[in-house]
């Protein structure tokens, strides 16, 4: 008993600080079974994360592809609209545009009409001396360049056009004005930014 009273208090002392120990022990050893567990929860969502990113990529690419087939078919439509008429007009479609042209510019010349219409040189002249033949315009050369020449409508083109490239013109009226003003301002806004856009990429082509 006496010995138990005087070593008591250092096996208590000792049994304290094995308890300690142990819980202490305990806790840093759950520390580190949570720290593996986020660990490994880190990793997977990492994984996931990364597969959520190439998933929406491949959407948003799809959804891209989609965008640009359904804006080409708009495209390719409307341009048909203007092959249609020309068939309507029983005329060649470049022969309407370039009567298009000369209702908004009566004094131009071939290197306008290329530039307006964006054809090829050589079919501008084709067109152009099909409605010459016809007797629709006249070609006068400039009194300081005689190598460029002025195009004119003669009486007979301009009724051919007043039966045409009139009608076309007011068409278009009535179709842009089913849009408001700001709607048609976004209209061009967008396919101008459009155009230059790919007009850049296509030029980074080798």
């Amino acid at each position: 008993m006496r010995g138990n009273g005087r070593f008591g208090w250092f096996f208590q002392a000792q049994s304290m600080q094995l308890t300690a120990a142990y819980i202490d022990n305990r806790f840093w050893g759950r520390m580190y079974f949570l720290s593996c567990i986020l660990t490994k929860v880190c990793k997977q969502t990492t994984l996931l994360n990364s597969l959520f990113t190439d998933r929406r990529r491949i959407i948003m690419g799809e959804r891209v592809q989609r965008q640009i087939v359904q804006f080409n078919l708009l495209f390719k439509q409307y341009d048909d609209i203007y092959r249609s008429a020309a068939k309507k007009f029983d005329m060649p479609e470049l022969a309407l545009w370039i009567l298009y042209v000369l209702r908004g510019k009566p004094d131009c010349t071939q290197k306008d009409l290329v530039d307006m219409l964006l054809h090829p040189k050589q079919s501008i002249h084709t067109a152009l001396k099909g409605l010459v033949n016809d007797g629709y315009v006249v070609l006068e050369c400039l009194e300081d360049n005689h190598r460029s020449k002025h195009i004119h409508l003669t009486e007979k083109g301009i009724n051919l056009a007043k039966s045409t490239a009139d009608q076309i013109i007011q068409a278009e009226n009535r179709a842009f004005s089913t849009l408001t003003d700001e709607e048609r301002k976004t209209v061009l806004h967008l396919f101008s930014q459009l155009s230059s856009a790919l007009y850049g990429e296509v030029q980074k082509l080798k």
